[in-house]
């Protein structure tokens, strides 16, 4: 599941078609939560998604979404996600890094910011994604 935290580009149908913010793995094609839907414009219906041990949460700029290659393509964000699902969350941040470089050319045009949280089972322990927010904040 991923989440932009952007600026909007439009109008809801617009964000939705060319952002697909919110992306389950079961579910690619659920619907986009987006910053209008948290400050701005909210929604008239407030909507909830329920986060099951197991998923991923992944927050990010809209760098991330509009990075484009030297030829214009958006940067695939659910596939490079899909290739990086079982990856422990700092490996997943690390692939998407460089996955997003790769695909740019090294060159952002935009500030590319992602954080990952994940959701673990009751037995599961101490959070592993603790020492990887906070190494990437390190950085």
């Amino acid at each position: 599941m991923s989440t932009s935290c952007g600026h909007s580009c439009g109008t809801g149908a617009a964000t939705k078609r060319s952002h697909p913010s919110l992306w389950r793995h079961e579910d690619p094609n659920s619907s986009s939560l987006t910053l209008d839907n948290v400050i701005g414009n909210p929604p008239a219906k407030v909507e909830s998604y329920l986060l099951a041990p197991g998923d991923r949460l992944l927050l990010h700029t809209n760098g991330v979404i509009e990075a484009r290659n030297p030829d214009g393509v958006f940067f695939a964000l659910a596939e490079a996600m899909e290739a990086v699902s079982t990856c422990t969350p700092s490996q997943f941040l690390e692939q998407l890094h460089r996955a997003l470089i790769r695909h740019t050319g090294g060159h952002l045009a935009d500030d590319a910011a992602m954080i990952v949280v994940d959701r673990l089972d009751e037995e599961a322990g101490e959070p592993v994604a603790r020492a990887a927010v906070a190494r990437h904040l390190e950085a």
